[in-house]
């Protein structure tokens, strides 16, 4: 019986747990974040350069006194672990989150932890710094992190618009290389 148990637990957990709903958007509804998706697409020849952008339909669970930006945080982190798993402590990824109120230097000082997005020589970092203070500037929400593990890394920025409840996300990482 016991056993049973830890079976039907077991195979129901994984449901609960990540009941996210994403789908997949063709053009953001906000100009900001519009102006950020298409400098993130330009640079999908850049190698080992992903972008990706969604809808957020639903956030399961919800947690009590979550932040509509943890709540966001969670969904990404959720959906970079599935998609491009790193291991390591809640999917291996952490981000800084920027808002209103963000200065061009905050921008720079947490470009300095993403180097791999903007010490590029085929990206406009200039151009990707200003993209994201205008998108703060809106109101919208820029995560900036990276992730590690098991001789992977991958540096992230992800600019979401809390009111649609879209964001793109940039990521640039050695999966799949020998280095």
């Amino acid at each position: 019986m016991k056993k049973i148990l830890l079976t039907l637990s077991l195979s129901v957990f994984p449901i609960l747990a990540f009941g996210h709903e994403l789908s997949a958007l063709k053009r953001p509804t906000h100009t900001a974040l519009n102006d950020f998706g298409l400098f993130a697409k330009s640079l999908k020849k850049v190698h080992g350069i992903v972008v990706d952008s969604f809808t957020i339909e639903k956030i399961a669970p919800l947690r009590k006194n979550e932040t509509k930006s943890a709540s966001i945080e969670r969904v990404i982190k959720y959906f970079l672990h599935k998609n491009y798993p790193i291991t390591g402590d809640d999917g291996g990824y952490s981000f800084s989150f920027y808002t209103k109120g963000t200065t061009a230097r905050d921008i720079e000082k947490a470009a300095m932890n993403v180097s791999w997005l903007f010490d590029v020589e085929e990206i406009d970092s200039a151009k990707l710094k200003t993209l994201l203070l205008k998108a703060t500037e809106k109101g919208l929400y820029v995560y900036i992190g990276n992730g590690g593990g098991n001789n992977t890394h991958a540096d992230i920025v992800v600019v979401a618009d809390p009111a649609t409840m879209e964001f793109v996300s940039l990521l640039s990482s050695n999966f799949g290389s020998d280095d």
